[in-house]
């Protein structure tokens, strides 16, 4: 599908103002931008129905240093959820937010971040009292455009927000589609606007981040005497609280006083009751074969435990070197020298030095074996001839391996498998007899055994139930249940019944057959 444009190319402040009260319209994106976040980034030939116009609170807040000039331009939301107090009034109260200090004070006003509030910055706490001042300068309105991007012949349900300070940007009008006629394009319109209107566009609230300018460019604004059009400044970068606390203290962050701290240090200990069961170790060579073996807890941090190591050694300690010398390990003797004849075989003790040539071997290794001519396979030796059977001979010879696992038999002596149909298993003459009664033995009840329910699994109980008990309109319930030989077991009469509409016979008769193993004749 192609779109028929106006030809008029506007930036957006030129948009704004040419169709800030001809709203919805629907327009294409002639020139893209990519910016840092996902409401700065515009790609070209995108085609966007903008409903409306979104205006967002926001106050100028400018950082001073410890000789009150200025430092950085940031800009907050004024709903910003974090505490602020005024300079002069610091420490009275628990902080209000941005929106309630400018109800009661105009700007410029001066305002630090209240100091109840403790903010992790990498792996310390740090109280916001130690941070430098904000001036709050200016209050302004940053403008959106809020609109949907058209797919098709459909509207994409995402809500999309296009800040008015991308000057960069391009709009042009969509004016039809190429090749159609005046009531097509007119169609799609009626169903975008039908799309648009179960749409929730007063639950945007506009950019919660913290906007950081660069600073030089708002002087050269001052210096010039222009009016601040802060809806039409586009910030440098974009930060939040943390990165915040990060780049605005005025010296090296400082931890929060311990009448202050909100948590509880926990010691190092080795105590099972204690709540880090990990020991200090006592050298770097445990700490790193500690780290080695349990790497999920390696995240204590090295400084503290090479700070224990630390100590140690202050105090005279050598956590490398033993003292005590019943802590020595043991000499271990050396071992005897050992030397190997031509024929492989080891020769120990002092009268060594020859083999049964009575060459001497010295320190020299022992002669590789002549090397075989080509062709001509090694020599066994105490090889033992196999005995071959024909195929036929022996029907289980190709599932030997599957049975396991194997009682520990003597000639002549018999074993029954575990299996369910009794199996006998003898060794005679060095050869495994397996006797296995057939199946169709044991459902005649020509078998002296009877059946082990109990183990029956619950596909095998569903075959018994309909093929000898004539009960196969109840295999599928079960199946469901997961009802097997031991689940069976614990049942009874009324509750086959109930649960699973068994006339009273055919519940005799299932019960019968799971107590007693007996099968109808």
């Amino acid at each position: 599908m192609e779109y028929e444009t106006k030809g008029t190319e506007y930036h957006l402040g030129e948009f704004y103002k040419a169709y800030k009260e001809k709203l919805p319209t629907v327009v294409m994106v002639t020139q893209g931008f990519c910016g840092d976040i996902l409401a700065e980034t515009l790609d070209y030939g995108l085609v966007i129905r903008i409903h409306r116009i979104f205006r967002q609170r926001r106050v100028i807040a400018v950082r001073l240093n410890d000789h009150g000039t200025d430092e950085s331009t940031y800009s907050f939301p004024v709903d910003y959820p974090v505490k602020f107090c005024l300079e002069e009034g610091m420490y009275q109260n628990e902080g209000n937010t941005l929106a309630e200090i400018l109800d009661e004070r105009k700007p410029p006003v001066n305002v630090q971040f209240a100091r109840k509030q403790f903010i992790k910055i990498g792996d310390r706490m740090s109280s916001t009292s130690h941070f430098s001042t904000l001036r709050l300068t200016n209050v302004f309105d940053e403008i959106y455009l809020l609109g949907n991007l058209v797919l098709g012949y459909e509207l994409d349900q995402q809500i999309v927000q296009i800040p008015l300070y991308l000057s960069a940007v391009e709009f042009s009008e969509v004016i039809g589609l190429k090749g159609k006629n005046t009531s097509d394009w007119k169609a799609l319109k009626n169903k975008l606007d039908v799309a648009a209107s179960q749409m929730d566009f007063d639950a945007f609230s506009g950019n919660p981040e913290i906007a950081k300018y660069k600073s030089n460019d708002l002087s050269k604004l001052v210096s010039k005497g222009q009016d601040l059009m802060y809806e039409n400044f586009e910030p440098q970068t974009y930060t939040n609280v943390r990165e915040l606390m990060a780049s605005i203290c005025s010296s090296e962050l400082q931890t929060a006083d311990n009448d202050d701290l909100q948590y509880e240090p926990v010691e190092l200990c080795s105590s099972v009751n204690g709540k880090n069961n990990r020991k200090v170790p006592n050298s770097v060579q445990e700490l790193v074969a500690e780290e080695t073996k349990d790497p999920i807890q390696s995240n204590i941090s090295h400084k503290t435990l090479f700070g224990e190591l630390k100590a140690r050694l202050k105090k005279g300690q050598n956590p490398d070197k033993k003292t005590d010398e019943s802590s020595k390990p043991p000499k271990i003797s050396p071992k005897p020298k050992v030397n190997t004849n031509a024929s492989g075989f080891i020769l120990q003790g002092q009268n060594c030095e020859k083999n049964l040539s009575g060459d001497t071997f010295g320190d020299s290794p022992p002669p590789l074996p002549p090397r075989l001519p080509s062709g001509q396979p090694p020599e066994r030796v105490n090889t033992k001839t196999v005995p071959c059977y024909p195929e036929d001979s022996y029907e289980n010879l190709k599932y030997r391996a599957e049975v396991h696992p194997m009682p520990n038999l003597q000639p002549g002596s018999t074993a029954k498998s575990s299996t369910t149909l009794n199996a006998e298993v003898s060794i005679k003459d060095g050869l495994i007899e397996i006797q296995t009664p057939n199946l169709q033995q044991v459902e005649d009840g020509s078998n002296s055994g009877t059946i082990n329910v109990k183990v029956l699994k619950v596909d095998e109980l569903g075959r018994w139930m309909a093929e000898k008990l004539r009960l196969g309109k109840y295999v599928e319930r079960f199946a469901e249940e997961l009802v097997d030989g031991a689940t069976l077991l614990d049942l009874d009469e009324n509750l086959l019944k109930q649960e699973f509409g068994f006339s009273p016979i055919e519940a005799k008769r299932l019960m019968k057959f799971a107590k007693e193993g007996h099968v109808p004749q």
